[in-house]
């Protein structure tokens, strides 16, 4: 299964845990590929390295972690769908790459359910809906 993750999602799983942690997981243990572009690294090790300022050893571990085993493609759509701009090359990748789901806890992606048949869900709803027994 590809993925694509959201920011808010990516860091929620790893600086508090939760829902996004056991995404997170599932992606460690070969469960998932989490698909991604230059523009979505470049944002994923920006706020790592916001958030880890109290945990250095934890966000340096992760920026390592994503910038070795992620699925790196190169965009080639464009799409202007979301309500924030900045939430465009989520869609974009997810599209490129037909991926199976969008991972979001952005209302303003939330907000789209879907683009075209990829599904756009809370970390809550992605686990129900394709580790219903996780």
């Amino acid at each position: 299964m590809r993925i694509v993750l959201d920011t808010n999602v990516l860091v929620s799983g790893i600086f508090w845990g939760g829902a996004p942690l056991t995404i997170l997981d599932h992606w460690a243990s070969g469960g998932l590929d989490i698909v991604i572009t230059s523009p979505i690294l470049d944002e994923y090790v920006r706020v790592i390295n916001e958030l880890g300022g109290k945990n250095p050893s934890l966000a340096a571990r992760w920026v390592d972690l994503l910038t070795t085993y992620p699925v790196i493609i190169k965009n080639r759509v464009s799409i202007s769908l979301s309500r924030d701009p900045d939430d465009n090359k989520f869609l974009e990748c997810a599209v490129y790459a037909n991926v199976d789901c969008i991972v979001s806890g952005d209302w303003d992606l939330l907000a789209l359910k879907h683009i075209h048949t990829i599904p756009i869900l809370k970390p809550s709803a992605f686990i129900s809906r394709f580790f219903r027994s996780s």
